[in-house]
């Protein structure tokens, strides 16, 4: 098994105006929720062989998180949270549409106390930056900034390479979802210690 690589990450802090109701009532939830028990969240897609799916479970057993899919979790939950994870396959370059567009429609806010990572599994991770970038993007824009990423390995037949047995077949293996404990292990240590923005990209390759 070859290295795993770790990247000085980026802080970005970007204030918005707030636009629209759901913004107001989110953006004063999360002042009351800086006083109270919260609880993070992870919106994932997962589709095929559910190798996103495999990572979100155990990401979400350490963390402690809510779990579930971008029809399963309303904007409003956004309220009760100060760690929030975003997670897909890798389809044609890209992360899933449906998680694209839950992310495009997230309300503007200018409140810093929402911590945001991403993960994504893939053929090719050594392209992790490419995938990640138009949600960090999207997210900057929004006001939100990303505190983490993670990646691995996960078995693809997209498209043509169903005709040749896929890559990685055997991915996420128990190595990917040791580091995965790791990463979150780490997430939760930052959090507790008030450490906002933890500074390293995890992008895992075997």
């Amino acid at each position: 098994m070859g290295p795993r690589g770790w990247c000085r990450g980026r802080v970005f802090h970007r204030d918005r105006v707030l636009a629209g109701g759901v913004s107001r009532f989110i953006e004063s939830r999360m002042a009351v929720a800086n006083h109270s028990h919260t609880k993070p969240l992870i919106v994932y897609k997962s589709v095929h062989h559910q190798n996103t799916a495999r990572i979100a479970r155990v990401l979400a057993d350490v963390l402690g998180a809510e779990c579930g899919s971008p029809h399963e979790c309303p904007y409003e939950k956004l309220a009760t949270c100060q760690i929030l994870g975003l997670g897909s396959g890798i389809y044609y370059g890209r992360v899933h549409d449906e998680l694209w567009q839950w992310v495009r429609d997230m309300p503007v806010t200018s409140m810093r106390n929402l911590n945001v990572f991403l993960f994504t599994t893939s053929g090719l991770p050594v392209l992790t930056k490419v995938w990640h970038w138009p949600l960090k993007s999207a997210l900057m824009k929004k006001g939100y900034g990303v505190m983490a990423e993670f990646s691995c390995r996960g078995f693809d037949t997209w498209g043509p390479l169903w005709l040749t047995g896929g890559l990685n077949k055997r991915h996420p293996d128990e190595r990917d979802i040791q580091l995965a404990r790791v990463f979150a292990t780490r997430l939760n240590r930052a959090n507790e210690s008030h450490i906002e923005r933890p500074s390293r990209e995890h992008h895992h390759r075997t």
